[in-house]
């Protein structure tokens, strides 16, 4: 998916771009900005020696700016899984503003740990458990 602007209920690619550019918008209904003002982040993974170029379809949806921070982060991954000297590393956060491959991290970390998947039916409530409801659906 590239980085798209719905016109008429349509979906239109704004930009041939070779990395996905993701933007997320935060405001005073999230208590983080002054009423009227928005914070925007706006990333990819850069392929360039021009970094801001690549985000520039996101930059202008944004405009007008007030004001920009520009920062580039290099993006490390564990050498080895752990398994040897259990110490085990997650990778650094990428692109993404939805936190998607974040937790798939986590699964993955938890499954070179235990040696098995996280088993997430056990994570529901069950009758009688401490806040003593039913089980929930």
């Amino acid at each position: 998916m590239r980085l798209e602007k719905v016109l008429g209920g349509r979906w239109l690619q704004l930009c041939p771009v070779p990395a996905d550019i993701y933007v997320c918008m935060i405001s005073s209904a999230h208590n983080v900005a002054a009423q009227g003002k928005y914070i925007a982040i706006a990333s990819t993974t850069v392929e360039t020696a021009e970094p801001e170029k690549e985000i520039k379809p996101a930059l202008d949806l944004l405009e007008p700016i007030e004001q920009k921070f520009v920062s580039i982060s290099d993006l490390f991954a564990p050498t080895d899984l752990g398994t040897e000297s259990q110490i085990f590393i997650s990778r650094t956060y990428d692109a993404t503003t939805h936190f998607e491959t974040t937790c798939d991290d986590i699964k993955d970390i938890y499954k070179r740990m235990m040696g098995s998947e996280f088993d997430f039916e056990e994570m529901k409530r069950k009758k009688n458990d401490i806040y003593g409801e039913e089980e929930q659906q």
